[in-house]
């Protein structure tokens, strides 16, 4: 089924949009809908997504998985849209991701877009199905920043932006262009995961990790839990961490990974 674009001029947040919709069985199609000014998005943990109008590209995905599909089976999604985003990214300046790699451009498990160690995107992914016989209905909201924002308040990282991406085919960036080339280079990784075709990507996802074979800290609460270094992460999407008291695999996706330098 195709999918339906819209685009609003101003909105709260494009996930609470779709979740809504969703609620109230309006939902038949996959959906992307792009805000130009979200005034209260939403990120990982219940934190605020900071956008600013014509700096930022905020929008969320409705995309449907069968009743029968296990909840488990969608543990790794967040690494899967991860991992798209770049494609899109390496699709829209026509170069590959080996170059991306190269000029800094990587994820940050499970779910952020960091150019040079500078926060650039994060993802947020919300599910629910009503009965066991209908559907599975995923909203995946994206938001990156094209150009200069200032580094929020009581941020523990800087952020940065795509415009920074030192490429030498740099060029302006065209909002409705890249939102359209990163929805459909999603719905083509969403359907290849459908079909449990991940399995070829988990290397390519390490490869893309910015902390891959580094030491890390693992944060909750504002309290390091553990340390140790990344040696990739399982099918299933977890982190596998090695650690003084031995391998360690890390599901816990509220957990915030920190360079231990």
């Amino acid at each position: 089924m195709p999918c339906l674009f819209e685009q609003v001029s101003e909105t709260l947040s494009t996930n609470l949009d779709l979740m809504n919709r969703w609620r109230n069985n309006e939902l038949h199609q996959p959906i992307s809908r792009l805000a130009i000014h979200q005034t209260a998005g939403r990120g990982r943990r219940g934190n605020a997504w900071i956008s600013e109008e014509n700096h930022s590209l905020t929008f969320s995905l409705a995309y449907s998985f069968e009743p029968t599909t296990n909840l488990r089976a969608l543990q790794p999604l967040s690494l899967v849209v991860g991992l798209a985003i770049l494609e899109s990214i390496a699709l829209y300046w026509n170069t590959d991701l080996k170059t991306l790699q190269n000029v800094g451009l990587g994820l940050k498990w499970p779910n952020d877009i960091f150019l040079n160690n500078s926060k650039i995107g994060g993802v947020l992914i919300e599910s629910g199905q009503k009965k066991p016989t209908e559907p599975i209905w995923t909203i995946i909201g994206i938001g990156l920043n094209m150009s200069n924002l200032n580094t929020p308040i009581n941020s523990t990282y800087s952020v940065s932006s795509l415009e920074h991406l030192p490429l030498s085919n740099n060029k302006v960036i065209d909002r409705m262009a890249l939102w359209k080339t990163i929805t459909y280079q999603l719905i083509q990784g969403l359907n290849a995961f459908t079909n449990q075709n991940y399995i070829l990507d988990i290397l390519r996802w390490n490869d893309c990790h910015i902390y891959h074979q580094r030491d890390v800290v693992l944060i909750e609460d504002q309290q390091v839990t553990q340390s140790g270094r990344v040696i990739g992460i399982t099918a299933e999407g977890a982190l596998m961490l090695e650690s003084p008291i031995g391998l360690q695999t890390i599901h816990n996706g509220n957990i915030s990974l920190r360079n231990s330098q």
